[in-house]
Order: C-alpha cells, then sequence, then structure tokens
C-alpha cells in the first residue's frame, strides 16, 4: 500500500491491507479469487479488522460455526429478512487459531463449493464477482455487491489485481 497515495485512508487502514495483501494474492493466484474482492470482503466484514469476531474469533468473513469447528463465539449479527428488513440476531460464529485459517476456509468456500460457480465464472471481472456473490447468497444483504464494488472503487483495491496473477493462474491450467 503506497504510503502518501491520493487514497485517505488511516494508518490501522494501511497498515490492515498492508497485513493482507499478500495474501489476498495467493489467494488470487491459488483459487481464482480477485484479490480486491477478498480485501473488500475482509474490510466490510470485519470493519477494517476492528470487529470484536476479528479480534477475538481471527473471522474476517463473518463465518457461522459448523459442527467442524470446535471452539465458536456467540455475537450478535445483522441479518436481512425476504423483505430486506434488518435485525440484530444472535449468531454462533467460528473461532479461527489465525487469520491464515480463515483465509484458507474463505479461499477454499469460494473456489469449490458450487452455489459460488456463477461467480468464479467471472471472476476477471471483480465488480461481476461482487454482483455474483450477492446472487448466490453470501450474506443476507440485498445490497452487498454494491457495497463490496464501492470499496472496490473507493479505494482503488483492483490495483493488488495484478497481472501476474492472472498470468500464473493461467499458466497453471
Amino acid at each position: 500500500v503506497q504510503e502518501g497515495s491520493r487514497l485517505s485512508l488511516s494508518s490501522s487502514q494501511a497498515e490492515f491491507l498492508r497485513g493482507l495483501v499478500p495474501a489476498a494474492q495467493r489467494i488470487a493466484i491459488r483459487y481464482g479469487v480477485p484479490a480486491s474482492v477478498v480485501l473488500a470482503q475482509a474490510i466490510l466484514e470485519s470493519n477494517w479488522g476492528r470487529s470484536r469476531l476479528a479480534l477475538k474469533a481471527n473471522n474476517l468473513f463473518g463465518f457461522k460455526a459448523a459442527s467442524r469447528h470446535v471452539d465458536a463465539i456467540t455475537l450478535p449479527t445483522t441479518e436481512y429478512d425476504s423483505q430486506g428488513r434488518a435485525c440484530v440476531v444472535p449468531a454462533r460464529f467460528a473461532v479461527y487459531a489465525s487469520i491464515d485459517d480463515c483465509l484458507g476456509d474463505y479461499a477454499r468456500l469460494l473456489a469449490f463449493a458450487p452455489r459460488y460457480a456463477p461467480a468464479r465464472a467471472v471472476a476477471h471481472d471483480p465488480f461481476a464477482f461482487a454482483e455474483q456473490l450477492e446472487a448466490c447468497g453470501y450474506a443476507t444483504d440485498a445490497g452487498y455487491g454494491k457495497k463490496l464494488a464501492g470499496l472496490i472503487r473507493r479505494h482503488r483495491l483492483t490495483r493488488f489485481d495484478s497481472r501476474l496473477a492472472k498470468a500464473e493462474r493461467e499458466s497453471a491450467v
């Protein structure tokens, strides 16, 4: 992340990005998920790594606890009903030993879950990928794709979608 760039990031936001960019780019190369989308989701879901869930559970993406998660934490979360109304409900979230463990689950989910195949089909376009995540039901927020796109634009996150990553992905096929 360039210091002194036109972006108006706080020092903690710049540090958050600096810490995640290498992992986001590795995910892009290995799994085909645009780095810009990885970063935008981490920003949105964890409030730049400052949410209680991120701080207490190393959970950047709001992953609910599954039966394989031995450790879980119950926290309030905002969910949206079919009419788009927000309501706060308690939910059990996965606790990860590390941010890397969380990123690994995230990458495998988006790369292999059948429900995200439409997003993978447009992985060359991070904005279309974000829209498809919403369409595939990643979140209950009907504005999820637009929120991700806004973060990608506002913070110029596509600069992390390197041509090198794309070339390496294509050569691996």
